[in-house]
């Protein structure tokens, strides 16, 4: 990924990994080949871990930010 990452967490599903990286991205990976699926950009997360998570309908992650808002994508 080339930054640190500060979480990772599993869809659903577990098929896919979501990862939480210090360059402000969240990004959704497939489990199997590693392949990035999407990017999520936005939060800012450079200096403490900060979760992120992939909601039970899988259309929706929900990310924390050191900015103190709450990001959500569709």
């Amino acid at each position: 990924m080339g930054e640190s990452v500060n979480s990772v967490h599993f869809t659903p599903d577990s098929n896919c990994v979501l990862a939480s990286v210090q360059d402000g991205n969240v990004r959704l990976m497939d489990k199997s080949n590693g392949k990035m699926l999407a990017s999520y950009t936005g939060h800012k997360n450079s200096e403490y871990k900060v979760d992120s998570c992939v909601m039970a309908s899988i259309e929706e992650v929900v990310s924390g930010s050191e900015d103190g808002f709450v990001y959500v994508w569709r």
